[in-house]
């Protein structure tokens, strides 16, 4: 693979039952450049968030991409695809975290929930989330970690291979 600009995407938070044409939507950019090499990772802190996360934070921030409380789902997306708030007809979810258009209180239960728990992907998965689903099952794609775990943060244990092209 090769170096990402994450200037070239955007997050998108949608809130408390949004879709990519009704309800809240908030969305993430970032500066050019902004360079994401093979076999990192980019990790993004709300400014609220305690010294010790701040401190393994790449990027610190007070949007509202970051307010998210376990219900609401994130996708990335091309930045030509998304204006503001409002995402072209055509564009395409390039990975999403959760169920867009849901409403409801989180995703999954008990420790295997998306509220009040940290999930990291798991190393098994070697593809994007890229088509909505519906229901979306969080133990599929994730591991859970107790509430406010980070230790790993900014790590990821991949288990397949990266080949670097120059």
């Amino acid at each position: 693979t090769n170096t990402i600009n994450l200037a070239q995407y955007v997050i998108v938070r949608f809130r408390d039952g949004a879709s990519r044409v009704t309800g809240t939507r908030y969305t993430l950019g970032f500066q050019n450049p902004t360079n994401l090499l093979p076999g990192e990772t980019f990790v993004i802190v709300k400014n609220t968030a305690s010294q010790d996360l701040i401190e393994l934070a790449d990027l610190v921030t007070l949007n509202l991409v970051m307010s998210f409380d376990g219900n609401d789902p994130l996708a990335i997306y091309f930045a030509n695809d998304v204006s503001g708030t409002t995402i072209s007809p055509s564009a395409v979810e390039i990975d999403i975290f959760g169920e867009i258009g849901y409403v409801g209180s989180g995703w999954g239960s008990g420790s295997t929930s998306t509220v009040n728990n940290t999930l990291r992907r798991k190393n098994t998965v070697y593809s994007p989330l890229n088509t909505n689903p519906s229901p979306f099952i969080p133990s599929n794609e994730y591991d859970f970690f107790g509430s406010d775990n980070y230790l790993g943060l900014g790590f990821h244990d991949f288990g397949g291979t990266i080949t670097t092209t120059n």
